[in-house]
């Protein structure tokens, strides 16, 4: 007998999902559908991202250390932002990837679709891990 035997997960209505804002901040009328919050690969996924932000913030600021140290002497920070984020929204894009579970667009949902629009429309991987971490503080507040 395992431990999950002892118990029901409860079951949600709807899966977890969230409007798609378009390029202008609009809504799009369409809904990108996220895995449940304790889904074991959504879960996986965000250990997985947590560990690799975290080594990202360590070797960014190590390599970067002359950079910080210009915009400090200016204070002006626009470029190591820039640098930053621009790093940044690959990860974003990773862990994006790995959080969706389908959509509500003509296309067909796959992995490949999915990829491919991750890429074509910036933006897009942040509000997917903003959407899922908005969930995921929903269900810890219970």
């Amino acid at each position: 007998m395992k431990l999950a035997d002892l118990y029901q997960k409860a079951v949600t209505a709807e899966a977890p999902k969230f409007e798609v804002l378009n390029s202008a901040g609009e809504k799009s009328g369409h809904h990108i559908f996220l895995k449940a919050h304790d889904d074991e690969s959504a879960t996986k996924a965000v250990f997985r991202y947590q560990r690799v932000v975290s080594s990202f913030d360590e070797r960014f600021k190590s390599e970067n250390a002359d950079l910080y140290t210009e915009c400090e002497a200016c204070k002006n920070f626009n470029e190591y932002n820039y640098l930053y984020n621009k790093e940044l929204v690959e990860i974003d894009k990773a862990l994006a990837r790995e959080l969706v579970d389908g959509w509500d667009f003509d296309d067909e949902f796959s992995d490949e679709a999915l990829a491919a629009i991750i890429e074509a429309f910036d933006g897009l991987a942040k509000q997917i891990v903003a959407a899922f971490f908005a969930v995921v503080a929903e269900h810890a507040k219970k």
